[in-house]
């Protein structure tokens, strides 16, 4: 952990698992004050997601994580995504929910919503399944295992 002065402010630095903490105070923290404020910021930013979450509790997890950097407006709309999602995906575990079961629950909304809508509810979907996500539809014998990947605007 380093405490330096910088422009005037004290800044506290620690790094864990590869990602960097900072901490800017405008008096000299002791030592002790130093290590309990970092232990409060690394709690604070470390997000557990648990296998058997429901797919409607993580997207809200989600959203509260995110909500400091996505606008309001994207925000309200991924509320609104997961309102309109089929509840045979938003109520399965993350752990069960495979590239089929979200490929059919995209197909379900696309009828009722716009392209942006649907490209927008797919976005949300991997970014809260993707850790977690089965290749249950291809055998073991298939020669890769294919995962479920992000669209990057491309064909």
């Amino acid at each position: 952990m380093n405490i330096v002065k910088d422009r005037g402010r004290w800044r506290i630095r620690q790094g864990k698992n590869g990602k960097t903490y900072s901490l800017s105070l405008d008096h000299k923290p002791s030592k002790a004050e130093a290590e309990r404020l970092m232990a409060e910021l690394i709690a604070k930013s470390e997000v557990v997601v648990d296998k058997d979450m429901l797919l409607i509790d993580a997207i809200e997890n989600y959203c509260s994580i995110k909500s400091k950097v996505l606008s309001p407006a994207t925000i309200r709309g991924y509320h609104t995504i997961k309102r309109a999602l089929p509840e045979y995906l938003t109520y399965k575990m993350l752990s069960d929910i495979d590239n089929l079961t979200i490929q059919r629950a995209i197909n379900d909304y696309s009828v009722n919503h716009s392209p942006k809508s649907v490209k927008n509810a797919y976005g949300v979907i991997t970014a809260v399944v993707l850790p977690f996500i089965r290749t249950s539809m291809y055998s073991s014998d298939d020669c890769s295992q294919r995962t479920l990947h992000p669209y990057n605007g491309r064909s």
